[in-house]
């Protein structure tokens, strides 16, 4: 069986597990061109979070080179992709899966297993549903994690939209730290990743750039270099996802607006508000409405 025809096989029976999990982790379908051409910037939104990322300082050329690349193959970046992230998800779920079933079948309070048989019930199935996937893949569960990571990198500079979210959102469990050039890297495409998603009006970048993340780089995500948790742009982005979003959701954004709103000057508040009214009637007013936070790393 070639690789392209292997990543639809184990993507169509992936969709047959995740489709068994609770509604809570169905990601919101979302009109996201495959290939986005070179957006216009959007630095003309002042005070915008891409403005702000392209007015940090250049790294050096040779700190830029990308970290890692794939051998040739006949396989189009976006099926090696597709086929990595496949592995990855099937290897992260049956974690999850047999580590809540281990943690029921240990129970010794009957009330609460009871309550915990219920709520693992299909789990045994779901697991070896993922074996299935699985034994596609490599057995080793670190090069499991370092085929995502490298293959997000290379499909998101060929301009897959769901790639270039995927690697800013850096779920690798890599059980390493980042090197300085990866993360200068991260630096270096970052910009035009965020600036491509919020003129194509994709709401999973606004969904991830409002989430706060502080601290130094973990070993497993270097998202946190995105926004640093930055409340000037934790309040934009909540701010923008509260015009799109309604219902419970609306007012999950809404108070994670006001959160971040406190710490910020009347000046600096004026400045957001202009550039998230600007960013929601230019990019996203057509894009469709919100009732829970969309998956990040998931194709519309």
């Amino acid at each position: 069986m070639s690789k392209k025809k292997l990543a639809i096989a184990c993507g169509g029976l992936l969709l047959l597990v995740i489709a068994a999990m609770t509604s809570s982790s169905m990601s919101l379908t979302l009109a996201v061109a495959k290939s986005p051409s070179t957006p216009q910037s959007a630095s003309e939104l002042s005070g915008g979070p891409v403005a702000q990322a392209q007015s940090r300082p250049a790294k050096s050329s040779t700190s830029q080179k990308q970290p890692g690349s794939f051998s040739s193959s006949s396989d189009s970046p976006e099926v090696r992709f597709e086929l990595a992230r496949t592995c990855h998800e099937a290897a992260t779920n049956k974690k999850s899966w047999e580590l809540q079933l281990k943690i029921c079948h240990g129970a010794s309070d009957l009330d609460f297993a009871k309550r915990c048989s219920a709520n693992v019930a299909g789990f045994d199935q779901k697991v070896r549903a993922a074996d299935l996937v699985l034994a596609q893949c490599s057995q080793v569960p670190a090069e499991i994690e370092e085929d995502f990571y490298r293959s997000s990198i290379e499909a998101a500079k060929a301009g897959d939209a769901t790639a270039q979210l995927c690697y800013l959102e850096s779920n690798f469990d890599l059980k390493r730290p980042f090197g300085q050039d990866e993360l200068a890297y991260y630096h270096s495409v970052d910009a035009n990743y965020v600036n491509a998603a919020i003129n194509r009006g994709d709401w999973r970048m606004i969904v991830l750039m409002s989430r706060s993340y502080g601290g130094a780089a973990r070993h497993s995500t270097m998202r946190r270099e995105l926004t640093g948790g930055d409340p000037f742009t934790l309040y934009q982005m909540n701010r923008l996802l509260s015009l799109g979003a309604d219902g419970a959701y609306k007012d999950y954004v809404v108070n994670r607006a006001n959160d971040a709103k406190s710490e910020l000057t009347s000046e600096q508040i004026d400045k957001a508000d202009e550039w998230v009214a600007m960013a929601y009637e230019k990019h996203f007013a057509s894009s469709p409405r919100l009732t829970q936070a969309p998956t990040i790393c998931e194709s519309p």
